[in-house]
């Protein structure tokens, strides 16, 4: 047989199996579209995620005697909470702290029956920078000195910023087109407070100074009690922990709404009209009178609307990534750092695995350290292998408690930037220069299609905290909307 004879049979057998494989195809998408056809449902009200924001809405229109249905493209609920357990204690691979000043959270976690533990923060904390430990703030006095000036300017600054439209600063344009690194350069020369304060970012934010827009930056602090609440553990934001997981809320508030909740489903179109919205996702058709999208501004851009949603709207969504963070538990045989009276706490400026913390669950023998890959150094580590981040973090631990934190019992990470549907972690932030440009449609609807979740929130902004209050608020919002 000639090669060209050759030729022609196979590109006949390749355009015969093509013409197979598109029938097959068709044929697939039309019993996909069929089998949402079928299952086609007409509720008041669909939420579009099914985390602390989605749960708490929903359950406040359940409450109020509207029929609702909470989808989750997971197949659990959570959303950026997440289960997980090491050395017998559940653990959070998500959220997982609530601080005194957070009351939203714990009315909701008491309501449940969730209980709190103490942050174990006894001893004194560690502060590493250019190789050399210091003890708690036992910082060299003219690190101090410029410290305390950084710390009182950025809360003096951000008093400045309304919390509900931060983009009507006085100073909005000038601080919205600086960087937060730009802003500590020009405010420090000492090389151990900027490298505090980018260590900062990273844990807060997951990012890296040079990213983050300085307005958004202060009123994020702002947003979370100021400086020192946002960045403390015994009285801050990290004081507490659930012995049950974060995640037992939004998971016990699931529970409360049955078969409301539909897992494993992700949203695909929006379609809006005069007299409603159509919802489609994997697992059926929802019509109804509004929608309330929980997701992450990055998530949302995923989803076809029809109409396109306005420019404003998906220009925030450009514009506000996802925050980069690996999250890593490490179990011991008991908690030896206590035996060095050391708290458990450490932030380590010139190491990957930077900030670290004592999260031994009460009536729990082991030693429980929890602790990130932050901003830069969970970009370099998203995509290595898990045996390659667990020996660089039991070398970072080792580095602060010694060689005994190299012989852990268990090891557990969560590698947010590779989860499908949230993309990273804790938080989206606004980019240099977004916010006074794009800020109001942060929140603002479009026309029957509503905003939720952490970001949306003026108070605690980014924290579980602000996800539950922001399901509270668009709940009135939609439910003014429906009765009115």
């Amino acid at each position: 047989m000639h090669s060209s004879d050759s030729q022609k049979k196979l590109s006949r057998r390749s355009l015969l199996k093509s013409a197979a494989a598109a029938t097959a195809g068709a044929a697939t998408f039309s019993q996909l579209e069929v089998t949402r056809a079928e299952t086609q449902t007409t509720v008041d009200v669909v939420v579009i995620g099914a985390g602390a924001a989605g749960t708490m809405a929903a359950t406040h229109f359940s409450k109020a005697g509207k029929s609702v249905a909470l989808l989750e493209a997971n197949d659990r609920v959570g959303g950026r909470l997440k289960r997980g357990e090491i050395a017998g204690q559940a653990i959070d691979l998500g959220g997982q702290w609530v601080g005194p000043s957070q009351t939203r959270a714990p009315a909701i976690g008491r309501a449940r029956g969730r209980t709190l533990y103490p942050t174990h923060a006894k001893g004194p904390f560690l502060i590493e920078q250019g190789g050399t430990f210091y003890k708690g703030f036992g910082l060299p006095t003219d690190a101090m000195t410029d410290l305390f000036k950084v710390i009182g300017a950025i809360d003096t600054l951000g008093k400045e910023i309304p919390l509900n439209a931060r983009w009507t600063a006085p100073r909005a344009a000038e601080w919205d087109a600086m960087t937060a690194q730009t802003w500590i350069d020009q405010t420090t020369e000492s090389p151990i407070v900027r490298d505090v304060f980018r260590a900062v970012v990273q844990a807060v934010f997951s990012i890296e100074p040079s990213q983050l827009s300085l307005l958004e930056f202060l009123w994020y602090v702002r947003s979370g009690n100021g400086f020192n609440d946002i960045t403390g553990t015994a009285g801050g934001a990290q004081d507490s922990l659930y012995v049950e997981a974060f995640v037992s809320i939004p998971e016990r508030l699931a529970e409360s709404l049955g078969d409301r909740v539909v897992l494993g489903s992700p949203v695909r179109k929006i379609t809006q009209t005069d007299s409603g919205v159509t919802v489609v996702a994997d697992k059926g058709t929802w019509q109804a009178q509004r929608v309330v999208v929980c997701a992450p501004p990055p998530s949302v851009a995923r989803i076809e609307f029809d109409p396109v949603l306005p420019y404003l709207r998906t220009g925030l969504q450009q514009r506000m990534p996802m925050g980069a963070v690996i999250k890593c538990f490490v179990a011991y045989e008991s908690p030896f750092w206590r035996e060095q009276g050391l708290s458990g706490q450490a932030t380590l400026c010139s190491a990957e695995y930077g900030t670290f913390f004592d999260t031994t669950a009460p009536g729990n023998k082991h030693g429980v350290i929890s602790g990130f890959f932050d901003g830069a150094p969970a970009m370099r580590w998203a995509d290595r292998t898990t045996e390659e981040r667990r020996e660089q973090a039991l070398s970072d631990i080792a580095l602060a408690f010694g060689d005994a934190a190299k012989d852990p019992i268990d090891y557990v990470e969560q590698v947010w930037p590779k989860e499908p549907w949230s993309i990273g972690g804790y938080t989206s932030v606004a980019t240099p220069g977004t916010m006074t440009v794009f800020g109001p449609a942060l929140t603002e609807p479009v026309g029957r299609i509503h905003w939720a979740g952490t970001e949306t929130s003026d108070i605690w902004s980014g924290y579980v905290e602000g996800a539950l209050r922001s399901g509270d608020r668009v709940a009135t919002e939609v439910l003014d909307a429906l009765n009115g």
